[in-house]
């Protein structure tokens, strides 16, 4: 019993540092923060500081488009809409420095 609460205790301590590791680039938390339409439109005016972005409605995380010209879907990130009815994309890519 000792050595099942020991293991419990040592997995649990693991999974929380691995969580406590993550940041915007973890598809997971760049997907949880950018549901938020307030937080994704902060992201979007940051990134695009020339643009007038207003609020963003319309957050939608993996939407799938599908293309009649290509017969396929295509993913995107995140897909968000201002009330402007501009349409804003988001992909998260990761480029691995170790190489």
């Amino acid at each position: 019993m000792t050595t099942n609460l020991a293991q419990f205790q040592a997995t649990t301590r693991q999974l929380w540092q691995a969580w406590q590791a993550k940041t915007i680039t973890s598809e997971l938390i760049f997907e949880m923060v950018m549901q938020n339409p307030t937080l994704c439109t902060e992201l979007v005016q940051r990134v695009l500081p020339e643009l007038e972005v207003g609020p963003l409605h319309l957050v939608n995380p993996q939407q799938d488009v599908h293309s009649a010209l290509l017969a396929r879907a295509v993913r995107y990130d995140i897909y968000a809409q201002d009330e402007a009815g501009r349409t804003f994309v988001l992909e998260m890519q990761v480029k691995d420095e170790r190489t």
